[in-house]
């Protein structure tokens, strides 16, 4: 079974890449929405870009300002989905 790589891009974005099995019912559930072909604007991705409010809890925890935590969990999600576009 193959995909298109848009709409993996997309269904990675809107899962927060949280994992393939996520990513792969979000793609599944969304292959015939009417925008799935659009391209992705730099500021959908940040929209879509949210942090668990359980790690940003954790971090405050440890120390960290609740600005910090948010910022260093987006920053993570970011590089996750770098890493696994390679």
């Amino acid at each position: 079974m193959g995909f298109n790589y848009l709409h993996c891009q997309k269904a990675a974005i809107k899962t927060s890449n949280t994992g393939v099995e996520e990513a792969m019912n979000w793609l599944l559930s969304h292959m015939d929405d009417p925008d799935i072909d659009d391209p992705i604007s730099k500021d959908a991705q940040a929209s879509e870009q949210s942090v668990d409010e359980a790690s940003v809890q954790t971090l405050i925890s440890f120390g960290f300002q609740e600005d910090v935590a948010i910022k260093a969990l987006k920053a993570s999600v970011r590089f996750s989905y770098v890493i696994y576009r390679f």
